[in-house]
């Protein structure tokens, strides 16, 4: 880890709480802001996140039943998976995976705006996150969770999608590339986990860094340096609503701890990278790789030196037909961070390669075409 590191992440064991306010350093001279508590809230169930787009209206959610995947991996339950569908008359279809610990409304800046521009948006909560089933017994793998993005295409009748995937959700994608060539008619990667090596010491470390209770006991001002520096370049108060609802959600007893034991789990299996990182080579899909010049998280700031652009380039490298676009001054999530130059970046990319032809239909039969609204 370079020296610019180890002080960064010594400034996030720096915070005082102060009144009914949170104090947090946010920068490399530990400069102190103060913030809004929201440990005073009322509780907020998973099932009760509004679904907003950037006009602020509420978004329609649905749910579906899938039993293929969860019994592939011994599960004899369904799983409920909880999605957004909006414009379903827009042509090419956008499936949204998001990150670690995030759900579908990370990318509640991208939905109107690919719907405005004649696209169908589908976001789903992965596993164990945002409205969706977190059952103990789902692996949470790069592939389990691959497993539950195609059967959900399946269930909604959907054809050569779109995948774009964020961070964890980026290395969903890759897995689900690489098996499922001709699945997706492109792919957008935004600060994609999967191209970075992990030893198998370094794979202990997360099995031994991590636990339910350490998470659950982490304190608000914890929670605020987290998300303001390790996610973001460009925090607003417009972005607090991340805050406000990780703390309401850890109000609800029960299903808070299983979805902080299924983020343990993800992560454990974010580690195992050798299977994409082996196969990058048979990735068919027009590809874009997207990421902050300012990520903080990628690669690792704990266990790995180096720059985000590095790694970045690795997975360049290796996908035959991708593009490799850094944005300056944006964060890990860049999405979000930086959501006026994502969104023209990767809806100028996608016109582009339509308007080229490049953008081919794949033979994307994954079963018999059905719906799930």
């Amino acid at each position: 880890m370079g020296t610019a590191r180890h002080i960064f992440s010594l400034l996030l064991l720096v915070g005082v709480r102060v009144g009914v306010g949170v104090c947090v350093g946010v920068g490399v001279i530990a400069s102190v802001g103060c913030v809004h508590s929201y440990r005073s809230e009322a509780p907020l169930s998973f099932d009760e996140i509004s679904y907003v787009g950037t006009a602020s209206t509420a978004v329609q959610t649905y749910r579906v039943e899938l039993e293929d995947a969860p019994s592939r991996y011994g599960m004899t339950n369904a799983l409920g998976i909880s999605y957004v569908d909006l414009n379903p008359s827009g042509d090419p279809t956008v499936v949204f995976v998001h990150g670690l610990g995030a759900y579908a409304k990370w990318w509640r800046y991208q939905f109107d705006a690919f719907a405005a521009a004649g696209y169908h948006v589908v976001a789903l909560d992965l596993p164990g996150h945002g409205g969706s089933d977190k059952p103990a017994s789902f692996p949470y793998t790069a592939e389990a969770m691959g497993d539950v993005v195609v059967e959900l295409l399946d269930r909604m009748g959907i054809r050569d999608p779109i995948l774009i995937g964020h961070s964890m959700g980026g290395q969903v994608l890759l897995s689900l590339a690489i098996r499922f060539p001709t699945l997706a008619r492109a792919l957008v990667l935004t600060s994609p986990a999967g191209f970075e090596p992990y030893s198998e010491r370094e794979r202990a470390w997360f099995r031994s860094a991590y636990s339910v209770r350490l998470m659950e006991d982490a304190s608000e001002y914890a929670v605020w340096r987290t998300y303001r520096y390790l996610s973001f370049n460009q925090w607003t108060d417009a972005f607090a609503w991340i805050i406000e609802e990780r703390m309401r959600l850890s109000k609800s007893v029960g299903p808070f701890q299983q979805h902080l034991y299924a983020i343990i789990k993800s992560i454990w299996g974010l580690s195992q990278t050798d299977f994409v990182r082996e196969n990058l080579g048979q990735i068919r899909a027009p590809t874009l790789i997207i990421y902050g010049e300012a990520d903080r998280l990628i690669p690792n700031p704990y266990l790995h030196g180096g720059s985000t652009g590095a790694i970045m380039a690795y997975g360049h490298a290796h996908i035959p037909l991708s593009v490799l676009t850094p944005l300056a001054d944006c964060g890990h999530a860049v999405q979000i961070d930086c959501s006026s130059r994502y969104n023209a970046t990767v809806l100028a990319w996608l016109a582009s390669a339509r308007s080229r032809g490049s953008l081919r239909k794949g033979d994307s039969a994954i079963g018999s075409p059905g719906t799930a609204r």
